[in-house]
């Protein structure tokens, strides 16, 4: 089916969703997980409204108490109330129970799939040549030779699609994080480069007055902390922003990419720039210590 939001001032894009349809409302959360990313709410299916995925609403302008227009296969058009948008990654969905599905469309609902949850006996094993030989593959060709039966899907697929995509883009991911390094590192190298090469004279003269080496390399070092923890900060809060845009374009229509930044990336991003600080103060210690005193105060301004 087509969905198709029901607003004027609201997208009005078409996607191709699926129509999920419990035979026991009070059963579907034993299968499927419905609840709200953001709050971390439980949702249950009602009888007075759907449900739809997030991804389904982010792409239509949805929200809660609006109504999508859904197109069946037969060209018309019926209108659903929005009761909660649950959290989904893939494909998009309109769950809606029982008794609001014929009620709306007007037939009974045609029950045509079913969901499963396998024992744990029959997850896979490993056969002694390395091959892996699973029992979820057998039961899968038994199922099959059911007439009944036209295909057998198993979530661990969905996953394992899903993660290939994942892995894909962690190679993109791991290229920027290795270019920003290197301009992290490459910018505070000539901030500070730069800096010394300005001041030579003013450096020399404090080594005259008597600074030690210690007290000359902090009197360059605190500017480039100072630069430092404003640069973390900023590219903080900057890249909370640069995460969602690049989320947004890297999505396709019917896969969603998680929205939460770990705290733990904060924290690595925070460190390796404060490391590469480190490394340049720790490189800037030997050209300063190079710095002659007589040659310097000689030189022309």
């Amino acid at each position: 089916m087509k969905v198709l939001h029901g607003h004027s001032d609201r997208s009005d894009e078409e996607l191709e969703v699926n129509v999920l349809v419990p035979q026991n409302s009070k059963q579907l959360a034993d299968f499927v997980k419905l609840q709200n990313r953001k709050s971390g709410e439980k949702l249950t299916l009602p009888d007075d409204g759907v449900l739809i995925t997030e991804k389904l609403a982010s792409k239509t302008n949805t929200d809660v108490g609006d109504e999508i227009i859904v197109t069946k296969s037969d060209g018309s058009e019926v209108r659903l109330k929005v009761a909660g948008i649950t959290e989904n990654y893939t494909f998009h969905y309109i769950y809606i129970s029982q008794a609001l599905y014929e009620q709306t469309f007007g037939e009974q609902a045609q029950f045509n799939y079913v969901m499963a949850q396998l024992k744990d006996e029959l997850k896979a094993e490993k056969t002694e040549k390395g091959e892996e030989s699973t029992r979820k593959g057998q039961l899968a060709t038994e199922l099959m030779k059911m007439p009944e039966i036209n295909a057998v899907v198993y979530t661990t697929q969905t996953i394992d699609t899903f993660n290939n995509v994942i892995n894909a883009l962690s190679l993109v991911v791991a290229v920027f994080i290795i270019a920003a390094a290197a301009l992290a590192f490459v910018v505070l190298y000539n901030l500070s480069n730069i800096n010394i090469n300005e001041r030579v004279r003013e450096l020399a003269t404090i080594k005259v007055l008597g600074f030690y080496d210690k007290e000359v390399d902090a009197y360059i070092y605190r500017e480039n902390v100072f630069l430092t923890v404003i640069g973390i900060a900023l590219g903080l809060v900057g890249g909370i922003f640069l995460h969602r845009f690049v989320v947004n374009v890297a999505e396709v229509d019917v896969v969603m990419f998680g929205r939460t930044i770990g705290w733990l990336s904060y924290v690595l991003a925070a460190a390796m720039t404060a490391l590469f600080a480190v490394l340049v103060n720790w490189i800037m210690h030997f050209r300063l210590k190079k710095i002659s005193m007589v040659e310097s105060l000689k030189s022309v301004e």
